[in-house]
């Protein structure tokens, strides 16, 4: 969306809730609703530090999101939500934010800024049925291929109009047209786009299959105009389940399997594939997991790799973010994760090791450490260590964060 329509849509809404408000008293406005709303204010605090091979320096970033959300009753069937973000950096410029390059220090992708981060429309004509129109999130199953990668602090949302069915035996249909992509890197943008122009329909449909499992079957044809090499269609089903062996464990499964072609201006004729298998299991409050993921690559052709440019990409293939960008023979991921209860926290542990699709090289071995607590209602705290060691591909990166987040 070009920042004239964006500024258009902002003072429409702007002036529909001063409509609602100048109402003669004793009259009701159908936009009365509009001023009926809840805000609600929260913050998130992190401090963020990357010690990286090659770099000069160490990046140490202090940053604090803070979240104004403005939201409407239902009325007449019509809601809205405003929401606006702001990212502050408290102390010194001690690391590149992806946009401005601070000379030997490596990227942490947490520019400062305010950006509208939402502003939608929300419809329900029907009890099982709505219609969103507007900036808003939009992820599916567990953000793999379309996320909202909610861990940086500038959210990614979406400028589109979705639709939501409630189908019959708990069966969802979702579908989405969007034509812009709002990035992490907004609202000013510089070496990376704060937006990608796009023609993108998404479709997702969810339906049970048997007791525990469900079977998702989706189609994401994403035209990216303002970056042609990530232009894609992919089509792929994911089934999952949980099985109960006994009344205090549980054992889960997931497999998903993806095709994908180029599309819209992607100058690279390609076709590759995605795979993603994994064993959960749980007992009592220890749980376990073990699985392998693969994204196929070529390293014949270049551009030819499996790519997912709108996915939340840090919560997959090692925190230390070094396979954002997969190489042209592809990835696998084999790991092993565990969480267990540690005084009042959760604490996990996963190990990754990472080998080429095609060719099989060994790219190199990461461990990823982290412990949570909710301190209070609304108030948490998180620490996370990620450790990569390289094998030939990247370099060696380890990076830390402490995170205190407060949302009432």
């Amino acid at each position: 969306m070009s920042a004239r329509l964006r500024l258009a849509l902002q003072l429409l809404l702007a002036a529909a809730m001063l409509l609602s408000a100048q109402t003669h008293a004793g009259e009701t406005s159908p936009l009365s609703f509009l001023g009926e709303g809840k805000a609600q204010l929260s913050f998130r605090y992190r401090l963020e530090t990357v010690d990286q091979d090659g770099m000069a320096e160490n990046a140490r970033a202090s940053t604090l999101k803070t979240r104004l959300t403005y939201k409407t009753p239902a009325e007449n069937n019509i809601q809205l939500l405003l929401e606006a973000d702001n990212v502050l950096r408290l102390g010194g410029a001690l690391y590149s934010d992806g946009n401005t390059t601070v000379p030997g220090y490596p990227v942490v992708a947490d520019p400062t800024g305010t950006e509208i981060n939402q502003a939608y429309l929300k419809l329900t004509p029907a009890a099982a049925s709505t219609f969103s129109l507007g900036r808003q999130r939009i992820h599916f199953d567990d953000q793999r291929f379309i996320g909202r990668v909610a861990w940086r602090q500038n959210e990614q949302t979406y400028d589109a109009v979705t639709a939501g069915f409630d189908l019959a035996r708990g069966t969802t249909l979702a579908l989405g047209y969007l034509w812009n992509i709002n990035r992490i890197f907004g609202p000013d943008g510089g070496a990376q786009a704060a937006d990608w122009a796009c023609q993108c329909y998404v479709l997702n449909l969810s339906a049970p299959i048997w007791e525990g499992g469900k079977l998702v079957m989706f189609a994401y044809e994403l035209d990216i105009e303002d970056a042609i090499s990530q232009a894609n269609r992919t089509l792929g089903f994911r089934v999952t389940g949980v099985r109960k062996p006994t009344e205090k464990s549980e054992l889960g499964y997931l497999f998903s399997y993806a095709s994908q072609t180029d599309t819209g201006m992607n100058a690279v004729d390609y076709r590759a594939s995605y795979f993603h298998a994994r064993v959960d299991f749980r007992h009592g409050e220890i749980k376990g997991r073990a699985g392998l993921e693969l994204l196929g690559g070529d390293n014949a052709v270049s551009g030819s790799q499996f790519v997912s440019p709108l996915a939340t990409l840090h919560a997959f293939n090692g925190w230390a973010d070094k396979f954002l960008g997969i190489p042209d023979a592809g990835l696998r991921d084999f790991y092993l994760g565990v969480d267990l209860p540690v005084s009042g926290a959760t604490a996990s542990i996963v190990w990754h090791r990472f080998t080429a699709d095609d060719g099989g090289a060994n790219y190199g071995t990461e461990w990823n450490l982290s412990i949570a607590k909710e301190l209070k209602k609304g108030l948490s705290v998180l620490g996370k260590l990620a450790d990569f060691d390289s094998e030939g591909f990247a370099t060696d990166t380890t990076k830390a964060w402490l995170m205190l987040s407060y949302s009432p």
